[in-house]
């Protein structure tokens, strides 16, 4: 009797206690445990006094929002000596900057550069001889942010708040709910670990972030990226063993978008711009995501930014490649996301599993509203539209998500986007269950709806097989294109003085190169010592991946060697591979294969204008092979591919490992939308059709969207 008292007894004081706060706010106050003493004197150290009813508020919005948040990492030990070291290197930083009030002055000023490149390297010289212990020691688990946060921590960030609140330009316009989300939350996103209150952002880089004359932000932002690029060199000899929080931005070892975003989003926040994280969930034609800063302006338009590369903020997403759903973290949990829209059994997504995520993509895109029929017999409330993915065991990512209304059979989806390959799907046992064919939509006016569902295939339904041939997993990007249109009139020149006064030109690109290997043939009777690629005047830089010269093969020419076999697309192609041709090279190969032309690298390209091999002797050269630059997309020989296949799934078929520049697979299931991977750690594929003999790709040639571009 005395145990279940005692048990009980801590529980009843607490409710007792906490009478006078929200359900939400008890809830948290219990999952606390033994740090609800913490939270407690923050929510009575604004209770007391009326001027601090809105700060009450605020300490309310936290707390009862904790329930949502947790970290899983936690630093056991980093050295102490490192906050040391950031301070010295920011007193460095902050005295070289003291008098450089103009914004345009950071990247124009010939001084400041050479003093900071001189104080560059005598912090390297100190580095070496600093006793400074990189390695930090963590604890993995997961940490929820009512049993970690304390006090003074959540009292200080709250009054940082509230005074950029009220004196920045950029945040007073703010409504109490606005600033909720886009000031007062102590982290930019859930999972995010090593938090840092805003009143240590602010006194850490409010100085620099307002330093001078600002009259945008912009310019603001341009000290933000300056502060911490310089920083990053400052400590570039000392790497941390593991992430820390702020300090990644200066010794970090693993730079990535997550790290720029979330500390960057922090610090804007810290020193009054009101900022969110956002992300792109995937690519249309890339894999991967993307987190990258918005800020709001005093008209509540949204500005993207990359911190820490970036130079000005942007309308659109600041993504290289085109995004599909664009979701905003927020502190606050959402009540329209799966989190709460799914049955109390039902599984859900990772990518979209939980509650403080909505969906902003509107702000950019035109979205749709979809009905799509649904038969299937489930339990679940939600189904999802996928897009495919390298990155997960089952090459799909749910991208959006809608409900299914079982008295209509149907599932409907608020966020769609047009032009855009769906695999419509719902959750089974943690799998990805299809209940329909992949499909795009595109804009109908003919139709009630204004708007037409597509299918990929072009017959119906086969059992039948055949065979494919493919020469590439991903098309040539839209920028290798223009490079190559921009190599039209680049012309080979022959001469036998070293300066090419007295230069011939013996051939002249009249159209646009292949992204592969092919040749030039001269017409040419005369033998030169020196020889040489000219890039268009309009186009000056060559871009040219590899250059070879080639010779007749009965040459007396001493420094000759095999040149690279042309392409072999077909079976026919491999008759003629017989033929061996040959390669001039200069005296000094070593130093010849320092020209960026003549590496053996196809991912690295020449610049330079003028791409000059000078001989010992005069050489008759008959013909050139070249490849222009490359992303290397083209079936290579020796590498290993995978070819799959969309049946309700995607369903591996065969890997090869390719002879020549193409791969021939017998006994396919046609009419399918395939997909090749390379298995060789490469990470550009898209997956096509084929029709007519031919590889037709999604978003080059299938589904066509002005607003995608392959990269």
């Amino acid at each position: 009797m005395y145990k279940v008292v005692g048990f009980i007894l801590p529980f009843v004081l607490l409710l007792y206690n906490c009478y006078s706060y929200s359900p939400e706010v008890t809830k948290v106050l219990i999952e606390a445990k033994y740090n609800r003493s913490e939270l407690v004197k923050v929510l009575k150290h604004y209770q007391l006094h009326d001027r601090d009813s809105l700060k009450y508020k605020a300490a309310c919005f936290l707390v009862e929002n904790m329930h949502w948040h947790k970290s899983y990492r936690k630093i056991e030990y980093v050295d102490p000596k490192i906050p040391k070291l950031f301070n010295n290197l920011d007193y460095v930083y902050t005295q070289l900057l003291e008098n450089f009030n103009d914004i345009a002055s950071l990247d124009t000023c010939v001084y400041l550069r050479k003093k900071l490149g001189y104080f560059t390297e005598v912090i390297y010289h100190l580095m070496e001889k600093a006793n400074v212990d990189t390695n930090v020691v963590l604890a993995q688990g997961v940490f929820d942010d009512s049993e970690e946060i304390n006090a003074e921590f959540l009292i200080s960030h709250i009054d940082n708040a509230f005074d950029v609140w009220e004196n920045s330009v950029y945040a007073s316009h703010l409504t109490f709910d606005e600033f909720c989300e886009y000031i007062l939350p102590y982290r930019a996103f859930w999972g995010s670990s090593f938090l840092s209150s805003g009143a240590v952002l602010n006194k850490q880089f409010a100085k620099h972030l307002w330093h001078g004359f600002n009259s945008n932000i912009n310019e603001h932002l341009k000290r933000y990226n300056h502060y911490v690029n310089k920083m990053f060199i400052f400590g570039y000899s000392l790497k941390l063993s593991e992430s820390i929080g702020v300090w990644d931005l200066f010794l970090g070892t693993n730079k990535d978008c997550v790290c720029f975003a979330s500390n960057a989003c922090d610090v804007f926040r810290a020193c009054g711009f009101p900022a969110v994280v956002d992300y792109a969930i995937a690519f249309k034609a890339y894999p991967g995501s993307h987190y990258y800063c918005s800020l709001i302006d005093s008209n509540k338009i949204w500005w993207g930014i990359n911190p820490g590369s970036s130079r000005t903020l942007s309308k659109a997403s600041p993504t290289y490649h085109t995004p599909l759903n664009i979701y905003r973290n927020t502190y606050a949990a959402q009540k329209n996301t799966p989190y709460f829209l799914k049955t109390d059994i039902e599984k859900i997504p990772f990518e979209l599993s939980h509650p403080c995520i909505k969906d902003v993509t509107s702000g950019e895109y035109e979205l749709v509203k979809l009905n799509i029929p649904f038969k299937q017999k489930t339990n679940n409330n939600l189904a999802y539209l996928a897009s495919y993915s390298s990155s997960s065991s089952s090459k799909l990512i749910a991208i959006t998500w809608g409900k299914i209304n079982k008295s209509k059979g149907e599932a409907m989806f608020e966020n769609a986007l047009y032009n855009t390959l769906y695999f419509p799907v719902y959750l089974e046992n943690d799998s990805f269950v299809s209940f329909g064919e992949p499909f795009y939509v595109i804009k109908d006016s003919l139709q009630n709806t204004g708007y037409s569902i597509c299918q990929l295939y072009s017959e119906k339904y086969t059992e039948e097989t055949g065979s494919l041939i493919v020469t590439r997993k991903y098309p040539c990007k839209e920028h290798l294109k223009e490079t190559m249109e921009h190599m039209v009139g680049g012309r080979f020149e022959g001469a036998n003085n070293k300066d090419f006064s007295d230069a011939v030109t013996l051939y002249t690109i009249t159209t646009p190169p292949a992204p592969y290997w092919q040749e030039y043939n001269f017409n040419n009777k005369n033998a030169y010592r020196y020889y040489r690629y000219v890039a268009p005047e309009k186009y000056p830089w060559s871009n040219i991946a590899e250059l070879e010269f080639l010779t007749s093969s009965n040459t007396t020419y001493p420094n000759v060697a095999l040149a690279t076999p042309l392409p072999i697309f077909n079976d026919a192609d491999t008759i003629a591979q017989s033929i061996v041709d040959l390669k001039v090279m200069e005296k000094d190969t070593v130093q010849m294969r320092r020209k960026a032309y003549a590496d053996g690298n196809i991912f690295s390209i020449s610049r330079e204008r003028y791409n000059s091999i000078y001989l010992n002797e005069k050489v008759r050269i008959e013909k050139v092979r070249i490849i222009p630059h490359n992303a290397g997309n083209g079936i290579q020989p020796g590498k290993k591919y995978l070819l799959m296949y969309w049946d309700n799934g995607w369903k591996e078929f065969r890997t090869q490992c390719a002879q020549y520049q193409y791969l021939k697979f017998e006994n396919v299931p046609l009419n399918k939308l395939y997909w090749l991977q390379s298995l060789d750690h490469e990470i550009e594929d898209l997956p096509f059709i084929y029709e007519n003999g031919k590889q037709k790709f999604l978003y080059e040639s299938v589904i066509v969207d002005r607003n995608t571009k392959l990269k």
